[in-house]
């Protein structure tokens, strides 16, 4: 009953519980651009997709048309480097580290005043196997899963004030 009239008093003062926001107290954006600068392709439409679920989920983002947001984010994805350790005895892996780096960019939709200018991430994540494997097209499509889940997560928090 004590922490009823507690939550009561505080909320009748005016007192808001700090939650993540977008620059500007905006609340609409829209994904923009998404480039590709590496040697590997659908990263771009495949970074855009985590992002856009990721941020779905996020109660202090509404994802909206071009028209009708007030911010735009923009990222341009710089270098992919796909690290592998080998087994001596064969051409085998046992374990592949994936780095990937870029920029963030977000821009007020209206008047293209920036927010935050060339904003750098880089995220690194690794696999690692008990016995060495072949590298094959779905072992590297994990590891580059796995670090778009990552390089997303880190746009989102910085996104996110």
């Amino acid at each position: 009953m004590i922490a009823l009239a507690a939550a009561l008093a505080l909320a009748g003062c005016g007192y808001e519980q700090n939650r993540p926001r977008l620059p500007g107290k905006a609340e609409r954006l829209t994904i923009g651009l998404v480039q590709n600068r590496t040697y590997t392709g659908e990263l771009d439409v495949r970074l855009r997709e985590e992002i856009r679920k990721r941020l779905l989920l996020n109660d202090a983002v509404v994802l909206t048309s071009p028209e009708q947001s007030e911010l735009t984010l923009e990222l341009d994805l710089n270098r992919l480097d796909i690290t592998r350790t080998r087994d001596l005895s064969n051409t085998n892996v046992s374990g592949l580290t994936f780095a990937l780096t870029g920029r963030m960019v977000v821009v007020a939709t209206r008047d293209r005043t920036r927010r935050y200018m060339n904003e750098p991430i880089a995220v690194t994540t690794s696999l690692s196997f008990d016995r060495p494997v072949i590298e094959t097209p779905s072992v590297r499509d994990e590891g580059i899963s796995d670090l778009l889940r990552a390089f997303a997560r880190e746009v989102e928090l910085r996104l996110l004030w």
